[in-house]
């Protein structure tokens, strides 16, 4: 009798072994499976955020060109003004009104044709 007891219990533990190996490939299987769909769901989440990334580099690119080309064009906006300024301090435009009045409506509407062109040159591109 205590060999059957024993024989029971020796299949019984084998019985219990068994099944715990199988719940223990199956929940590893599961895991693995899932772990899988998370790498191929990050995988693709790296993917657009370097896509990402090098828009923005692009776009920080293009900015800083536009910028500087924009700072030239400050620098000499502002030379010109200088150059403006000090011709105007240096002229008596009244005076000269006075003295030659055609020739000073003509350079002012000559003038007035040219900035209007370059506003318009300015304004399409």
């Amino acid at each position: 009798m205590i060999r059957l007891y024993g024989a029971i219990a020796l299949v019984m533990v084998i019985l219990g072994l068994g099944l715990g190996c199988k719940y223990y490939y199956d929940s590893t299987q599961a895991k693995i499976e899932q772990l899988t769909s998370d790498n191929a769901t990050l995988s693709v989440a790296v993917e657009r955020q370097e896509a990402t990334i090098k828009e923005i580099n692009s776009s920080i690119e293009l900015r800083e060109e536009v910028t500087a080309e924009l700072q030239d064009k400050l620098q000499q906006s502002e030379v010109m003004l200088d150059t403006l300024r000090t011709k105007f301090t240096n002229h008596d435009l009244t005076k000269i009104a006075i003295k030659k009045p055609k020739l000073l409506e003509d350079r002012i509407n000559n003038a007035t044709i040219e900035l209007f062109k370059n506003i318009t040159a300015d304004t399409t591109q």
